[in-house]
Formats: structure tokens, C-alpha cells, sequence
């Protein structure tokens, strides 16, 4: 099959607040311009809602590994806020991986919402999904889920491979280069690099803002966990990248490189 016959599926990994989310949704953006992508969705994860392209091609579809951490309702709160979040396993790859090849066949995914407060999964999911007619990723929710006991499904789209909407699905996540079952998959491997003190300075803002955190307490898991089992865990992937970008020079020019390189690739 051509690339212009197939979804390109595009994989971003790199630190914890490297730019990996906002160079996603910028490169979903571009996408958008050139009439093969949908505006990316307001918010932190950086899924894509609604949106039109000029040419039959369908919408850019963001997959952040975020909301697929492990729930850990069955735990007493105390215990859950003890887990080590910045280690694979904390990541639920089976349901991560099956969802990506639902998307990369044209199909929709009900993908869990993961809520950072109390390390649970949300009642609801979210819709994600290429549609025909160049209608991007679907934001949404869903009461209670549909499709399994886990609150999450997967249902077909009518825009399978050769379709009228090929668009494009990037994941995106600390982990989107670790497991084998997600690279086997990508077309085009990212790695974005950003310093620790910008990590950081970033992770301060966000979780002081987003996620109820203390100043202290960013402080002390980004010494504790984050960076060491970045060292550990992150880093390495960087050897199954097919190109690094800086995650310091702003997510413009970080997007249009992997733009550019899609298209060497055909895939654009």
C-alpha cells in the first residue's frame, strides 16, 4: 500500500513537560492547513474535537498516554498518592495499544479520562475517532463507557484504510517509544529533548495550576521519580527515534520539521 493509501501514525516521546502535548497539537494544527488534520482540542492532553479539511482526507487524531494510566480506585487514597507514576507500568499498554490500532484501521475509541486528583479514572469517556469528509478526532464524552468492563470501547468509523479520510493519529506520551506494541506501529518516531531546570519550571506551572499540587510537592517527585526514571526509562528511547526535536525552541518549528519529514516520507 502507498502512503497516501494508509494512516500515518506518528509517535512523540520525550521528558515529562518536554513540549511533547503543545508540539502534538501544533503539528495537528499544521496538519489542519494543509486539509488533512482538525484544529487540536483547548486543554492539557491536547486531543482534537471537530474540524474541516479542504481535501478528502481525514482528521489528525491526538492518543496522549496520560489517559491511560493504570485506575487505581480499588487503592485507599493515601496508598494510590505513594505510586511511582513516572515508571511503564503505571501505563495500562494493553489498552493503549488496542486503541491504537483501532484508530491507525480507521475505527473510534472510547478512551478513558484519567483524573490526576485522586489517580482514578473518570466515570465517562472520551470519543476519539477519523471520521469520512475531513472531520478530525471527536471530543465528547460518554457516561459509564461502552463496549467493555473497563468503561471503554471500541466501535468502526467507516473510514478504513484507502478510505475518503486518511488523516493522521499521533500518540503522544512519556512512554510512546518504550513499548514494542506502539513502536511496531508508528510511521515517523519523534523524541523531544528539553533540559531538566525547563522541565521543571513547566512541571511547577502545570501541576500548581491543573492538578492541586503543592510547590514542595512538584519539587520533591521530580527529584524522587521523575527525573531518575526519566534516566532510566525515557532517555534510552531516544535510540528508537527517527528524529529529535527541541523542545526548547518553541513548538513552531518543532512541528513544521515533522511535517516536513512526512511529507520526504510521502505520508503527507
Amino acid at each position: 500500500m502507498t502512503g497516501k493509501d494508509k494512516i500515518p501514525v506518528i509517535g512523540i516521546a520525550g521528558g515529562s513537560c518536554s513540549g511533547k502535548s503543545s508540539i502534538a497539537a501544533a503539528f495537528a494544527s499544521m496538519l489542519k492547513g494543509r486539509g488533512v488534520g482538525a484544529a487540536p482540542k483547548e486543554g492539557s492532553e491536547g486531543r482534537g474535537v471537530d474540524g474541516g479539511g479542504a481535501e478528502k482526507r481525514g482528521g489528525a487524531a491526538i492518543l496522549s498516554l496520560d489517559s491511560y494510566y493504570v485506575d487505581l480506585a480499588h487503592l485507599p487514597l493515601e496508598e494510590r498518592s505513594r505510586r511511582n507514576f513516572d515508571a511503564p507500568e503505571a501505563i495500562d499498554i494493553e489498552l493503549a495499544a488496542r486503541h491504537l490500532r483501532a484508530l491507525a484501521s480507521g475505527g473510534a475509541v472510547l478512551a478513558p479520562v484519567y483524573r490526576f486528583g485522586d489517580h482514578t479514572r473518570a466515570p465517562e469517556s472520551e470519543w476519539i475517532r477519523l471520521a469520512a469528509g475531513g472531520i478530525g478526532a471527536l471530543g465528547g464524552t460518554c457516561a459509564g463507557g461502552a463496549g467493555g468492563s473497563d468503561g471503554t470501547g471500541v466501535a468502526g468509523a467507516g473510514t478504513g484504510r484507502g478510505g475518503t479520510g486518511n488523516g493522521a493519529v499521533i500518540v503522544e506520551g512519556l512512554f510512546a517509544l518504550y513499548f514494542p506494541s506502539l513502536r511496531s506501529m508508528f510511521d515517523l518516531s519523534i523524541f523531544v529533548d528539553a533540559g531538566h531546570d525547563t522541565c521543571l519550571a513547566r512541571r511547577l506551572k502545570r501541576d500548581v495550576a491543573e492538578r492541586g499540587r503543592t510547590r514542595d510537592d512538584v519539587v520533591e517527585q521530580y527529584g524522587k521519580t521523575v527525573r531518575p526514571m526519566y534516566e532510566r526509562h525515557v532517555a534510552p528511547t531516544r535510540a528508537f527515534a527517527d528524529m529529535t526535536v527541541d523542545g526548547e525552541a518553541g513548538v513552531g518549528p518543532a512541528a513544521a520539521s515533522i511535517l516536513k519529514r512526512l511529507v520526504d516520507l510521502g505520508l503527507c
